[in-house]
């Protein structure tokens, strides 16, 4: 009788305002014999409808054959984003590949979906009926509690298409309602009294917050979503130390050793003191922005396919193994994950120094830091390509840690040691076995015929740093071309006199203080009004002043009719706290601003043909030189001499006014306080050489 297999199924519709019925199926095994320990698989975000790489035809037939050859598995569970846009076409590709036996090269006794955000783009229906073939023709639910092998499974579907709860925590509760809450609750408290002693495995397609990586703010794609999670079911999990939570939706990569976590304190406004895993993804990867300048999607992101095993041990203890599932090959196979018995929470070891603020002397425990730092080899050494006239390629060895070197900080500096440019470079950890043992950089916006070194830096996911290699020095190339050097702008300001701090350095254009209005009607106050004060500047040669929020400058160009082609120079330093700094403001759009840095440190401006730079390329409290480019009303944006954001389209936003343009104003206070060091004004338009050549402060 030991072996006899019992299936109870009920399904509880309930009718919620504004969103399908939650239906929920329970599948409760008979206890399994002691020498069976349970063994299960989780990959997310299949994606059936993106075509990036090869596509979800191809990678995900792969990834389930090479998940699947490492032995059978009691289940495999797929947690939301079964689709791209959550058609019903797509729905029968999952069903097709999942429904193919050649996809699977050991058996797997059980296969289990759950929604993601995604898959809310179309109707839910979609979902319900599209995974019919492969629910025995039955209406497949959105949630499900299941008993394998005396171990309690849990998925929660989402309700809606929200990436995260940071602008809104109605995000949260949208997603998950509270019927849907409620049902998460009944069954925590149901398995923990039937299966005691175990792991409550639990399924929810984005990450509960302060939990693995992506979780955390920073930890997200710039200002509109900071972290990739939601807080909203954090307090029924945190009342259960034994849970062991699977998010996808980050696509972040699992190699990364902050994708596991476990809480140091049940009584921390975290609510995390449970075990939160990324699950990676099974279409293509990303990392947070802006932890390198590429942005969210490295070299070679879409070749990356990931998942995880999980096997109960005769002691108590899960051993969590990871998998690139593109590659067919383990992860840091010396290096297992391991849930420890007895799962109360006193055997946690994967919280870390982000951590920190909840560890008090009750609970004191170890938090991981990363340590040691990544190491380059004793004969690693950086190799400059031929130095061009504004640009230098630079070649380093990667190096090595004890989890993974997550990036680079490839430094130019001048000979006073001033950096002249910086550029953080991923590792590409991802892609394992095929990871470069090497790597490139170009850094352009080089002053010509200048002499610099090249200096680079490696991290790991804990921002250790390692020794720095540091290369010969090099000189730029000779520009005789006079036509690429900058001519003198028709006004500069430099801020260094302290007896009138808006007098010109060259030329006679008067700066006028100005407050924001609700409009284009920007009323001239005087300085102390606008409480422009001198600050220190970037140098004992160059003084800066700081425009508060709510006020900027009129600039009065002198020219009769409106100007089409100019450029501004700004030497600026920002906080990156507000959303918003307003470096323009034409008068030509009585809603707005025209040109802007957002929080995250990227400039530009949301129109047809334009947009933001991608990477956040301006950082917090550093002194930046923006060069706002016009050409017969068509925009470009550089940033410390190099090129950032160019537009495709004419717009008349950009042309200035008869006589006048607004500075670090906006028509309604959307900006903040900004230092500026210099202003230059040309009433033509510079060369992207030109620009280099004009360099950085």
């Amino acid at each position: 009788m030991k072996n006899i297999r019992i299936i109870y199924i009920i399904t509880v519709s309930l009718l919620l305002a504004g969103i399908a019925p939650v239906s929920a199926q329970y599948f409760v095994s008979s206890v399994a014999p002691k020498d069976a320990y349970v063994r299960f698989a989780v990959i997310s975000d299949t994606h059936f409808g993106n075509s990036q790489g090869e596509g979800p035809l191809v990678k995900v037939p792969k990834a389930l054959q090479n998940i699947t050859s490492y032995g059978p598995l009691d289940a495999i569970f797929v947690v939301g984003d079964l689709t791209d846009g959550g058609s019903a076409g797509q729905y029968t590709q999952f069903v097709n590949c999942f429904g193919n036996a050649a996809n699977y090269t050991n058996p797997v006794a059980q296969k289990i979906y759950m929604m993601g955000n995604h898959d809310n783009y179309a109707a839910q229906s979609n979902y319900v009926t599209g995974l019919k073939p492969l629910n025995d023709n039955k209406d497949y639910p959105f949630d499900q509690y299941i008993v394998i092998k005396g171990y309690p499974f849990i998925t929660i579907s989402q309700r809606n298409s929200s990436n995260t709860d940071a602008s809104t925590e109605s995000n949260g509760t949208g997603a998950y309602p509270q019927a849907v809450r409620d049902t998460l609750d009944r069954w925590m408290a149901r398995a923990a009294a039937e299966c005691q002693g175990k792991p409550i495995f639990v399924f929810t397609h984005v990450p509960p917050k302060y939990t693995c990586y992506s979780s955390w703010p920073g930890e997200g794609d710039g200002t509109s979503w900071p972290t990739w999670s939601m807080k909203v079911l954090n307090p029924i999990l945190n009342k259960y130390p034994q849970a062991v939570v699977f998010g996808g939706h980050s696509h972040f990569p699992i190699g990364d050793p902050r994708s596991i976590h476990q809480g140091v304190n049940p009584n921390s406004d975290k609510k995390n003191f449970f075990t939160g895993i990324n699950t990676g993804s099974t279409t293509y990867s990303e990392i947070h922005k802006p932890s390198v300048d590429i942005g969210i999607h490295p070299e070679n992101y879409a070749y990356v396919t990931e998942g995880l095993i999980l096997t109960a041990q005769p002691g108590g203890d899960i051993k969590v193994q990871r998998y690139d599932t593109y590659r067919k090959e383990e992860i840091d196979p010396a290096h297992p994950w391991v849930l420890k018995a007895p799962h109360d929470g006193s055997q946690f070891q994967y919280a870390d120094k982000r951590d920190a603020a909840d560890n008090n002397s009750t609970y004191n425990l170890p938090l991981r830091d990363g340590l040691p730092a990544p190491v380059f080899a004793s004969t690693a050494t950086v190799t400059l390509g031929t130095p061009a006239t504004n640009s230098i390629t630079v070649t380093f060895p990667q190096a090595t840690d004890n989890e993974c070197v997550f990036r680079y900080r490839v430094q130019i500096k001048k000979a006073d040691g001033t950096v002249a440019k910086e550029f953080f470079k991923f590792s590409q950890f991802y892609l394992n076995s095929q990871m470069p043992t090497t790597l490139s950089a170009t850094l352009d916006g080089l002053r010509s015929n200048t002499t610099y070194t090249a200096e680079v830096t490696a991290y790991d996911s804990y921002e250790n740093t390692s020794t720095t290699l540091v290369s010969a020095p090099f000189t730029t190339a000779v520009d005789n071309n006079p036509a690429n050097q900058p001519p003198a702008p028709t006004a500069l300001w430099e801020f260094n006199n302290t007896a009138d701090l808006l007098a010109p350095t060259t030329g006679t254009a008067p700066l006028v203080p100005v407050r924001d209005n609700s409009g284009v009607n920007q009323a001239v106050v005087n300085i102390a009004t606008a409480g422009i004060t001198s600050v220190t500047g970037p140098s004992a040669s160059n003084g800066a002043i700081k425009v508060p929020k709510a006020y900027g400058l009129r600039l009065d160009h002198g020219s009769a009719s409106p100007v089409t082609t100019y450029t501004l120079a700004y030497d600026i330093k920002v906080p990156l706290t507000d959303s918003y700094y307003a470096l323009l403001f034409t008068h030509n759009n009585s809603g707005d601003g025209d040109f802007f840095i957002k929080k995250e440190g990227s400039a530009g401006l949301s129109v047809t043909g334009f947009g933001y730079t991608t990477a956040g390329a301006i950082k917090a409290n550093t002194w930046h030189r923006v060069v706002f480019v016009v050409t017969n009303s068509v925009a470009t944006v550089y940033i410390d001499g190099s090129l950032g954001k160019a537009a495709t389209d004419a717009n008349s936003r950009w042309n200035l006014q008869a006589n006048s343009a607004w500075l670090f104003s906006d028509d309604g206070t959307e900006d903040g306080d900004i230092e500026v060091a210099g202003i230059s004004y040309w009433n033509s338009a510079l060369t992207g050489t030109q620009i280099s050549n004009l360099g950085e402060i």
